[in-house]
């Protein structure tokens, strides 16, 4: 709830923590296309821990060269 509230409001973090739940199927129905779209939102601000999220999603999908890319802007950060 208060994650959901805080994504509402512009917090990248939250909507990291929010990706996580709809990834994983914890507290919330699993939900890739929802995990991907907020843990896009979130790396857009600069949230590393979604870059890197998102990268192993892409990565487990065989993206890799997206996937590349993704740890690499993270480690810039």
């Amino acid at each position: 709830k208060y994650w959901e509230e805080g994504y509402e409001k512009g917090c990248e973090k939250c909507a990291n923590n929010l990706g996580t739940l709809y990834f994983a199927g914890n507290k919330k129905e699993k939900d890739l296309i929802k995990a991907i779209s907020l843990f896009e939102y979130s790396s857009k601000k600069g949230n590393t821990d979604a870059m890197l999220n998102l990268g192993k999603i892409f990565l487990s999908l065989g993206d890799k060269k997206k996937a590349l890319e993704l740890f690499k802007k993270a480690s810039e950060d």
